[in-house]
């Protein structure tokens, strides 16, 4: 599964099709080096970045499941 940015949204290019217990979107920021963990759901293609982070802002972009 590829992950994008585009605009100010992250942009999946398959929506999962269930829930899975461990599945995340981690975003590391170049601005303060904290990362940003989203719970990746079930159907949802689409998620925006954190307040105050842009595209160039992001070092990082991992979807991960445990």
């Amino acid at each position: 599964m590829k992950v994008i940015i585009k605009g100010r949204k992250i942009i999946l290019s398959n929506a999962p099709i269930r829930d899975v217990a461990g599945a995340f979107l981690i975003i590391s920021s170049k601005i303060d080096g904290n990362e940003v963990i989203f719970d990746a759901k079930r159907g949802q293609k689409e998620y925006w970045l954190p307040e105050g982070v842009d595209k160039k802002d992001v070092e990082a972009l991992y979807l991960r499941v445990l």
